[in-house]
């Protein structure tokens, strides 16, 4: 049901990071703005910090929930904090999922997914790593001055593929600050009937995106 859910200390690690491993299994909330699960973690770093962790799970549906890592720990370097976290697991389906964090936000390995709606907001690579993910209609939201949309990684065979997306930034200053994303590794992207309501930053991270 709605509420806001702090599972740090509950299911967490000691960071406060919480592993989900189960598959076969439909999470589904109230409502997408109301239904939220959050943590918090004492440190930083893209594989110790995650609100929830899927190991190698299979099968699993998730719908109308927000997921949202709310650490405030920082360096010298912006604080990678992941809200969801998919390592080796396959067939993953979210609809109208809403994930928030900064650097970081959604990290990817292997695997399928389908993302239909939902929202994913942050800073720097924040939608990262591998596996091939079909986003329909989601929304992407820039949370900063500057930083990347997104780091591809050793795809399967698609990698990442953007259709109907939504590109838009959270304070009007951000507008042309920021890019589409950036290689890692042998990345595959692509932007398909896209409408950036705020407009990237066009330099060489762009073209190489472009060719790409």
């Amino acid at each position: 049901p709605d509420g806001e859910y702090n599972i740090t200390k509950i299911t967490g690690d000691e960071h406060g990071k919480t592993t989900f491993s189960g598959s076969n299994i439909s999470i589904i909330g109230q409502s997408v703005d109301k239904t939220i699960i959050w943590n918090t973690t004492d440190t930083e770093g893209i594989s110790t910090t995650a609100t929830l962790y899927f190991p190698s799970n299979k099968n699993m549906y998730m719908q109308d929930i927000t997921l949202q890592n709310r650490s405030s720990v920082s360096s010298a370097n912006a604080a990678r904090q992941v809200a969801l976290q998919q390592n080796a697991g396959d067939k993953f389906i979210y609809k109208n999922v809403r994930l928030l964090s900064g650097q970081d936000t959604y990290y990817t390995k292997k695997g399928r997914t389908y993302w239909e709606g939902g929202e994913i907001n942050g800073t720097v690579d924040f939608i990262c790593g591998g596996g091939d993910i079909f986003f329909e209609g989601t929304k992407l939201v820039m949370t900063r001055n500057g930083g990347y949309i997104k780091a591809s990684q050793n795809p399967d065979d698609w990698g990442y593929v953007f259709n109907n997306a939504i590109i838009e930034v959270s304070n009007s200053s951000f507008n042309k600050t920021f890019y589409l994303g950036r290689s890692w590794g042998h990345a595959k992207t692509i932007f398909l009937n896209t409408i950036m309501r705020a407009e990237p930053k066009i330099g060489r991270a762009v073209q190489q995106e472009c060719r790409d």
